[in-house]
């Protein structure tokens, strides 16, 4: 606070001996030259800043992600999909395993289940939305062309498998469904699991066409 008392004071009476000049605008006086010094003084110490914080920031790396590859990090992938596993799990649990339990419960409960699902998968994509923002441009790209692979073929998987399934091709191939009674796929945990599959197949994809 006193070195910033102490430069306008100093700026003000240095302005004294400046005189005034005609300009395009009008008369105008002219920066003093230690208020020049100052101002440059503060943008090279910003500069300096900033290319340290750029060059210390490291950036991420998709094939963290990818179980099976050779960078595989588990603390990064907890980091980016923590929220995918919770709805995964949920999922598997009360729509795969016990669904006849929560089919008892009231619908107050039922419906919670749901919302959490679709919670923790709204909270898996701003965690990955920012996992992606902090890539460098090739693997952003990779990883965004990668990203709407898993979606289109995931959304393609579901319609034929939903169609077989109503003409009753499973049935006549496989007999009668164990678990569930149907053969049809509808919960949160087969669209994760797709995802994420189709996901991991279309970023070793593109990673060998962009490379």
């Amino acid at each position: 606070m006193a070195a910033a008392w102490a430069a306008a004071w100093i700026t003000k009476l240095t302005d004294r001996f400046e005189e005034p000049k005609q300009t395009e605008r009008g008369w105008c006086t002219p920066a003093s030259p230690f208020f020049a010094l100052l101002c440059k003084a503060c943008l090279t110490y910003d500069k300096f800043a900033l290319q340290w914080f750029i060059m210390n920031s490291t950036p991420h790396v998709p094939d963290e992600l990818i179980m099976f590859d050779k960078e595989f990090s588990l603390r990064t992938a907890w980091k980016a999909c923590k929220w995918w596993l919770v709805a995964f799990c949920i999922s598997a649990v009360f729509d795969m395993i016990f669904p006849e339990v929560k089919k008892q419960w009231p619908l107050a409960g039922r419906v919670a289940i749901v919302l959490a699902e679709f919670l923790a998968l709204i909270l898996f994509l701003l965690d990955a939305t920012k996992f992606v923002r902090g890539m460098d441009e090739l693997q952003r790209r990779i990883a965004t062309a990668a990203l709407f692979f898993s979606v289109i073929a995931s959304f393609f998987f579901f319609l034929l498998w939903l169609r077989l399934e109503r003409e009753g091709f499973f049935n006549a191939v496989f007999g009668p469904p164990v678990a569930n009674g149907t053969w049809g796929i509808s919960s949160v945990a087969h669209a994760c699991f797709l995802i994420g599959g189709f996901y991991g197949l279309g970023f070793l994809i593109f990673k060998r066409h962009y490379k």
